[in-house]
């Protein structure tokens, strides 16, 4: 059966829409719809990783959905396929996924003037933000999760150095499945835009957390994480020395700088027609200039 990933994928983000909208009403969510919801991402993934993981990194406007609900399903479906390169159980990658959509629900909880504050936010304003989440640990635990989600979701933010919140926990202290969260939502947010910085995209974004040098992240984790999803992301787009533009389509784990892309416009400028294919590891005319941003 062919299968339509970006209707799949804007279904899970309705759907999370409109939990935020029934939290913040003070309404129940379905433990059974949630679970089902992750064991279909999963099959997606399992059978077509890359197309997923390229819906992930394309550039997408959703006028009517907030950056944090789209965050929600892109780590979601990046936690699942880094979770299955980690050898995770069935069920630690069901806990994993749920937590990742579950997460921020404590977000609904915070002051929409802080979330779309433009500039600065007040020291109260981000301990505000700061408690997310335990508001998001009460919510849950109220809609009937156990302990081993509510475990994931509190220490999502903790750090491996210990300047996390809410609790400060260090390195092997803070919960395995959290820590692989805590790596995507840092990567991940740093390439939605928000209304106080800009997005930060491919490379770049790769290289801040790659700089990171043990401070927020296990490094474990963040190695499987950058050979996964590579240098430039499936479904980034990158300029080549000879001024083409092109689509990355496959990500060499053994040569991270060196993907298969797919030419979208010639070095003249014009659209490409043909779809030519270049595997940049095999090929030693070309290498990677920087990675670009195409509306």
């Amino acid at each position: 059966m062919n299968r339509n990933y970006a209707i799949e994928y804007d279904i899970l983000l309705s759907k999370v829409h409109r939990w935020g909208e029934i939290i913040r009403y003070n309404g129940a969510l379905v433990i059974q719809d949630i679970e089902d919801d992750i064991l279909n991402c999963l099959e997606l993934i399992k059978v077509n990783r890359d197309v997923i993981i390229s819906r992930v990194f394309k550039k997408k406007d959703y006028s009517d959905h907030s950056a944090i609900e789209v965050e929600t399903v892109n780590i979601c479906l990046l936690s699942l396929a880094i979770g299955i390169d980690l050898e995770l159980t069935n069920n630690q990658l069901i806990e994993l996924g749920i937590s990742a959509l579950l997460k921020d629900l404590g977000m609904n909880k915070v002051p929409k003037e802080i979330l779309e504050k433009e500039g600065n936010l007040s020291k109260e304003e981000l301990a505000e933000i700061k408690n997310h989440p335990q508001y998001s640990v009460d919510i849950i635990k109220n809609l009937g999760f156990g302990d081993n989600i509510c475990n994931i979701v509190i220490d999502h933010h903790e750090r491996w150095d210990g300047k996390g919140y809410p609790r400060g926990k260090t390195k092997e202290n803070i919960n395995y499945l959290s820590r692989i969260l805590a790596v995507l939502d840092g990567y991940n947010s740093m390439m939605e835009e928000r209304p106080y910085r800009q997005s930060i995209h491919g490379y770049d974004a790769i290289k801040e957390i790659i700089g990171d040098n043990g401070k927020r992240y296990d490094s474990g984790i963040l190695s499987v994480v950058v050979r996964s999803i590579g240098i430039y992301p499936i479904g980034s787009y990158v300029a080549l020395n000879d001024a083409s533009i092109c689509e990355v389509i496959s990500v060499n784990k053994a040569k991270p700088l060196k993907p298969v892309v797919k030419v979208i416009v010639n070095k003249d400028g014009t659209e490409s027609k043909n779809n030519n294919i270049i595997d940049i590891s095999d090929n030693n005319r070309f290498f990677i200039v920087k990675s670009v941003l195409v509306s």
